[in-house]
Formats: structure tokens, C-alpha cells, sequence
């Protein structure tokens, strides 16, 4: 077998060989409140928030996440929980803002949820993107 032979072979099996496949999920904000009063209110800021936000990207492998028009990265979250397929969240979270994410894999449509600052609360669906 010659080197340039032996390089083809390699690069075949290199080529045929699986990529990890990683997650990514698509989530649009529904309904965004805040604490106040004791009770969950809409606010102009929560209003703000939900526009800021939506729709967020998120790769359950590594925890990143991509929020808004631009999809601008957000926050350095870190996987507390992996999801599973009977009744086990993806849950990860973001030390600095406190804020922590959850995905509701197992149910249809994706539920996700964001706790924001500890005082605001973001809901949507989210669709599996790849």
C-alpha cells in the first residue's frame, strides 16, 4: 500500500465516522413576569425582558445559550441536571445572575422556564432543532 493510498484510507474512515451529536433547542417566550406585592405581575421591565430575550437557543450538551433578535451569547451557565426521558429536567444555571433555565424535555410541546435575577419569571415552548 502506497502513503498516498494509505492517506485515502484514512480519510474515509475519518469521514464515515459519527459525529456527537449535540442538542439544540429553539424556545420562544410566551409570558414573562415579576415578583411584586407578594404576587407575579406583568411589568413594563418583564415586558422589556421578554423582547430582550426571545427566543433563546440552547445546546443542552454544554449549556450555552443564545438569546434574542441577535442571538447574542448569554451568561457562562453550567448543566446541574441532564434530562431524561421520564419526568427529569434539563436544568442548568448561571452563578453571577443567579438565573437558572429548565427544560421540560419530556413533555409535548417542550415546556422551558427562566428564573431570572431570582425575581423574574420567563415562560415558553421550545422545538428541537437538530
Amino acid at each position: 500500500m502506497t502513503a498516498r493510498s494509505l492517506l485515502v484510507a484514512i480519510s474515509m474512515v475519518l469521514t464515515a465516522a459519527p459525529v456527537a451529536a449535540t442538542e439544540l433547542f429553539r424556545c420562544r417566550i410566551l409570558d414573562a413576569v415579576e415578583a411584586g406585592g407578594g404576587k407575579w405581575v406583568r411589568t413594563k421591565q418583564a415586558a422589556r425582558d421578554l423582547d430582550f430575550f426571545n427566543p433563546i437557543i440552547i445546546d443542552i450538551e454544554t449549556a450555552k445559550m443564545r438569546v434574542g433578535r441577535f442571538q447574542t451569547e448569554y451568561g457562562n451557565f453550567s448543566v446541574l441536571q441532564r434530562p431524561q426521558p421520564r419526568g427529569f429536567d434539563f436544568v442548568a444555571a448561571e452563578p453571577l445572575s443567579r438565573d437558572t433555565i429548565r427544560l421540560r424535555t419530556w413533555e409535548q410541546p417542550i415546556q422551558m422556564s427562566l428564573s431570572h435575577g431570582g425575581f423574574q419569571f420567563l415562560t415558553g415552548v421550545c422545538d428541537l432543532t437538530r
